[in-house]
């Protein structure tokens, strides 16, 4: 018998009360909806993450506004649902729309709004877009060094992304120079074997390989 995760469990039985107790479109049965979301994300479990999130969004349209930050994490978590499956344009348009609504609320120099800003360059880049998804992911970059420093890793894993869409557009020398710069941050700041830094040592190596 499948052995469901002690989170996922508790969660789902907290789900249940909460509707039981407060209904479906009360802000606690929502909480309790985005930690399952959340539990099930952490196991890859995409189809059902997906399933929650877009009935979170409707419920969440009958009690919160668009601009509530609350309603705001429940399209980007769903927009990262559905691009982890591969349905990469209802993602990009997903995370457009959380971009444009981050932007008004929050500010475009918010770390959630930069959030919206990768996870659109990530989709742009998922469907072929590689030309927009680098202009995206420099004006991330741009931003994020402003914000956060060139040695913070959401700056660093914005350079990833960047030395990708270069590589995918076959801009070599280029991509090499920035992810050989990255790597030796990486390496520095987050340790050899950190999975961002492996990420990064993977593509530098990639882009070698096509140099050769």
């Amino acid at each position: 018998m499948l052995r469901i995760p002690v989170a996922e469990k508790m969660h789902q039985e907290t789900l249940i009360l909460s509707e039981k107790v407060w209904g479906k479109e009360h802000l606690e049965t929502l909480a309790s909806m985005n930690n399952l979301g959340v539990a099930l994300m952490n196991q890859r479990k995409y189809e059902e993450v997906e399933k929650i999130y877009q009935e979170m969004l409707i419920c969440s349209g009958k009690v919160l506004r668009k601009e509530d930050p609350r309603m705001l994490t429940i399209m980007n978590n769903l927009g990262q649902a559905l691009n982890e499956q591969g349905k990469y344009v209802e993602a990009e348009k997903m995370h457009r729309e959380t971009l444009a609504l981050r932007e008004k609320a929050l500010s475009k120099e918010h770390p959630s709004t930069l959030a919206s800003m990768n996870n659109l360059g990530v989709a742009l880049g998922n469907q072929g877009k590689h030309e927009e998804a680098e202009k995206v992911h420099r004006e991330t970059l741009g931003l994020r060094e402003k914000m956060l420093g060139k040695k913070h890793p959401e700056t660093l894993r914005t350079i990833n992304n960047l030395g990708q869409e270069l590589s995918n557009q076959r801009k070599y020398v280029e991509a090499e120079k920035i992810l050989r710069e990255n790597l030796t941050l990486s390496e520095k700041v987050l340790g050899k074997e950190h999975p961002l830094t492996l990420l990064n040592m993977s593509n530098l190596a990639a882009v070698l390989r096509a140099l050769n």
